[in-house]
C-alpha cells in the first residue's frame, strides 16, 4: 500500500504484511498441569494448566506432610488453557510458612502433582 492520507492532508508510505490465521484459541491436545511461575515464589505464583475436554477440574494445594491447605479450583471447565493465581494463603486466609508445597490437579482421566516452593 502506498501514499495513504493520514490526518489533514499528510501522506506517508506504509508497508505491511497481512498474515492469515485464526484468532480462535488453541485447544490443548492433552490435559496437563504445566506448573507454576515463578518457582520459587513469594508472595504469589501463577499456576498454568490445559484442559482437553469439558469436565470438572480441581486444583488443590498440599503441604509436604500431605495435608490439604488450599482448595484453589473446583469447577467445571470447557476445553482450553487456564491460569490461576495462588496467593500463598490457606483456606482460612492465613499466610503459609516457607516450604515445599504440592499442586495437585485432577480432571476427567487425569491426575498429576507438581512441586512448588514458597520462600519468605
Amino acid at each position: 500500500m502506498e501514499n495513504v492520507m493520514v490526518g489533514a492532508g499528510l501522506f506517508t508510505n506504509l508497508d505491511f504484511v497481512l498474515l492469515e490465521g485464526s484468532d480462535a484459541p488453541q485447544v490443548p491436545t492433552v490435559t496437563a498441569l504445566y506448573g507454576n511461575y515463578p518457582n520459587p515464589f513469594n508472595p504469589e505464583t501463577t499456576i498454568s494448566y490445559g484442559v482437553k475436554e469439558p469436565g470438572r477440574v480441581k486444583l488443590q494445594i498440599y503441604n509436604i506432610k500431605g495435608q490439604l491447605v488450599r482448595n484453589l479450583v473446583d469447577e467445571e471447565h470447557t476445553a482450553g488453557h487456564y491460569k490461576r493465581l495462588f496467593d500463598g494463603k490457606d483456606n482460612t486466609g492465613r499466610s503459609l510458612a516457607s516450604g515445599v508445597y504440592l499442586i495437585r490437579m485432577t480432571a476427567p482421566g487425569y491426575r498429576k502433582a507438581s512441586k512448588m516452593m514458597l520462600i519468605k
